[in-house]
């Protein structure tokens, strides 16, 4: 078994309520980062405009 394989079988074992809740607890600090994390490098782009939607624009 590869390292790959260990960590899907991981994901898929039975955890227990207390695993679970600190999981998603610290879960949420992840994803603010994430946000901080673009934010901060949009900060730095300046004004621009972006067209999303349409292939033949």
């Amino acid at each position: 078994m590869n390292i790959d394989e260990a960590k899907i079988r991981r994901a898929f074992t039975d955890k227990d309520w207390q695993e679970i809740k600190a999981q998603d607890t610290w879960q949420i600090f992840k994803i603010m980062a994430e946000f901080v994390e673009g934010f901060e490098k949009m900060s730095r782009i300046g004004p621009c405009v972006s067209i999303f939607g349409s292939a033949r624009t």
